[in-house]
């Protein structure tokens, strides 16, 4: 089942503001989503419910809504959790 991808307007500013190759490999991953939302590791304590996808040194940071994929934020590892 094809799902819906949604960026928060954090996350899609937080796109927007790293290099065009990162992006892009992030852009890749999160196209995935669509076909398997269970890829990332699920997420406890303040992001419970949430998900977080592995790109290299950056998290995407998402949950799953029905038919919906809402990414909440893109951001380096370290500050991804804060």
């Amino acid at each position: 089942m094809d799902r819906h991808i949604f960026f928060s307007p954090d996350a899609a500013a937080e796109l927007e503001k790293l290099d065009k190759s990162v992006a892009v490999q992030i852009m890749k991953k999160v196209k995935q989503l669509r076909e398997n939302p269970e890829l990332g590791k699920p997420l406890s304590n303040v992001l419970k419910n949430k998900k977080s996808l592995h790109i290299g040194k950056y998290r995407v940071i998402y949950s799953v809504q029905g038919k919906d994929v809402i990414i909440a934020r893109v951001a380096h590892r370290e500050e991804a959790y804060g």
